[in-house]
């Protein structure tokens, strides 16, 4: 039987395809989705990849993006289990489809795409409890931060030069740590700035950082990023 994702309400399903449209164009492969259960109910959790290694030479560090939504997943299959709970990779595509699909027919239940990509960043976890909150960064800093990082790359590579080329760039500029007020000196790449722009999660309000073990995340309401610290060594 195909596991079932249950949506509250239309907004809930339309925010979710706006979320997984910018991940899109970040890179198409898959989402993961998690079924988790706290103070406030049943929720999944929905993690894209914004940058992370493509081969062992690679030196990008993992940045994810997540988003929590009001849902429930109903009926999943045994091998889709980790720890009771649903935690599997989907084609992000299918989700798209079928979320387009689900509007069309004003509909709030998502049969899952029955494939499951082999990701390797969907088996990343990082903490979900013990965070240490370190401070707060300016919206617009993220949001100006993550717009130099864009002309930066753009600048670097002029024309098709190559998807190698383009990677080396990328991975430059935002493996570059993040100077701006609230996150200089804690080990943040520029990339978080990207992440959050580009999935949609800068606000009005101040982003707050915060710290759990190597884990750093920044988190606003509309959704968190998380990567691992990159501090400088002498």
């Amino acid at each position: 039987m195909t596991a079932v994702l249950r949506l509250p309400n239309d907004r809930a399903r339309d925010d979710l395809a706006t979320y997984l449209g910018r991940a899109a164009r970040i890179e198409g492969g898959a989402v993961r989705l998690q079924a988790v259960t706290g103070a406030g109910g049943d929720a999944v959790a929905v993690w894209v990849p914004v940058l992370r290694p493509q081969t062992i030479l690679d030196d990008s560090p993992i940045v994810l993006g997540m988003r929590a939504i009001g849902a429930v997943i109903e009926s999943p299959e045994p091998v889709d289990l980790r720890d009771g709970s649903f935690d599997a990779a989907v084609p992000l595509r299918g989700m798209l489809d079928r979320l387009a699909s689900d509007r069309e027919q004003h509909r709030l239940e998502l049969p899952l795409p029955v494939e499951r990509p082999l990701e390797s960043w969907a088996a990343v976890s990082p903490p979900r409890g013990q965070w240490e909150r370190l401070g707060a960064i300016a919206g617009a800093e993220l949001a100006a931060a993550a717009d130099r990082g864009i002309a930066d790359v753009a600048r670097a590579v002029p024309g098709n030069l190559g998807t190698l080329l383009v990677e080396r760039a990328r991975t430059e500029v935002w493996t570059a740590p993040l100077d701006v007020p609230g996150a200089s000196g804690h080990g943040l790449v520029a990339g978080a700035a990207f992440a959050a722009h580009a999935l949609g999660f800068i606000t009005d309000a101040p982003a707050v950082l915060s710290r759990s073990g190597v884990w750093l995340r920044v988190s606003t309401t509309a959704g968190h990023v998380l990567t691992k610290a990159r501090l400088a060594t002498a």
